[in-house]
């Protein structure tokens, strides 16, 4: 470990300075609790992320590896040749919770940490599964393969308690999390290149950031523990100057099905639906995945162009003789009833006025709004020529 003093500078002089600074970083935003790191380091670090700027730690934190030793060289040894270049990455599991207003609304406004932006109440409630991905040496469509095996359904949590862990700057208020699968994940995260320095696994759930000394007040035990399903993996790659890219996906398939002996339904055709399903449920925000089966015609259930039913939760849309875009903009329809459902606007069993409602106006004019920006992303000519 280097001595504080050797930090004061715009970049880290060396991989392990990146490193220990990637800790003390972690430790300010809440992804790293303090009994997780070494205890021969941990009181120094826990000082440092008390008494540095976040935005200068990050600065050290996002230094490329790329040019720099593995360890500032005294004076007269010889330098090490660098052969890697590490950023760090961060995988989380992100909960779609509609009453996490009544969370947060524990928090005393008073109390709240705001001196600094990205502090305050937490507005995007996650848990950090592995935070320290070599960024360079490792390849999402691996990590996703992986974790796929692994969470294969939406993964149930149960918060037992709310906790705090302090420093001089602030507290970071958050509820301790049980859950076997977050646990195996982990596990299976480690096996890729990363840097941690600490061996146990703690996940948990920031609740806000609050002033120095004030986060115990809202330590307790719960006494029924909080259930939450996540659905939504979301990897965090660092970027140029800190800036983050971000890239998500939800735990279950879609299931698409097509009804044999629809002859101009090419491959080409149903790769660009399996796009717009995925497209459409990311930004309607579907929590469930969606069953939806491509047919010829009209057949017994009469149905015109699409329908959805919700009691099987089925979507079946009729694409005989019909252009690509019409198909997909029936999709859209549909997806947008999946998801009022979802958001309690009616229950299975309502009665919905087909035309003229409100439902099936939003759900006519967001179809709308789907294809455009499908068409957009993705290529008007193909969408709209085929």
């Amino acid at each position: 470990m280097e001595n504080e003093s050797e930090f004061i500078d715009e970049k880290a002089a060396s991989k392990s300075q990146q490193r220990l600074m990637g800790q003390v970083y972690a430790l300010q935003t809440g992804e790293l609790d303090p009994s997780d790191i070494n205890p021969k380091f941990r009181k120094q670090i826990v000082k440092m992320a008390s008494t540095m700027k976040p935005s200068d730690v990050e600065d050290f934190a996002r230094t490329k590896h790329k040019g720099i030793p593995e360890k500032v060289k005294k004076e007269g040894e010889e330098k090490e040749d660098d052969k890697r270049e590490y950023d760090y990455g961060c995988l989380m599991l992100y909960f779609n919770i509609k009453n996490w207003d009544d969370v947060t609304n524990l928090i005393d406004e008073k109390d709240l940490y705001t001196e600094e932006e990205g502090y305050g109440l937490e507005d995007e409630p996650h848990v950090t599964i592995l935070y320290g991905f070599h960024d360079d040496e490792v390849k999402l469509n691996d990590i996703k393969e992986a974790i796929d095996k692994v969470i294969t359904k939406p993964v149930e949590i149960k918060l037992t308690n709310i906790s705090c862990f302090e420093n001089d700057k602030y507290d970071v208020v958050k509820f301790d999390v049980e859950s076997p699968v977050l646990h195996k994940a982990n596990e299976v995260a480690k096996e890729f290149p990363h840097t941690s320095d600490y061996p146990d696994y703690k996940p948990h759930v920031t609740i806000a950031y609050v002033k120095s000394g004030t986060g115990k007040k809202y330590s307790q035990k719960l006494k029924n523990p909080i259930i939450l399903t996540g659905n939504k993996l979301v990897y965090s790659h660092p970027g140029e100057d800190g800036e983050k890219t971000k890239d998500s996906w939800k735990i279950g398939q879609n299931i698409l099905g097509v009804q044999r002996g629809i002859s101009d339904m090419t491959e080409e055709k149903i790769k660009i639906i399996q796009d717009f399903i995925n497209f459409a449920c990311e930004k309607l925000n579907i929590e469930e995945p969606v069953y939806i089966y491509l047919r010829k015609d009209r057949g017994d259930d009469g149905i015109t162009t699409a329908a959805y039913f919700p009691y099987e939760n089925e979507n079946h849309i009729r694409v005989g003789g019909r252009a690509l875009v019409d198909i997909l903009r029936s999709i859209g329809h549909e997806l947008t009833h999946n998801r009022q459902r979802e958001a309690g606007v009616y229950k299975v069993g309502d009665s919905v006025q087909p035309i003229g409602g409100p439902i099936e106006d939003k759900a006519n004019s967001i179809a709308g709004i789907l294809i455009k920006d499908f068409a957009f992303n993705y290529g008007n000519d193909k969408i709209y020529e085929m």
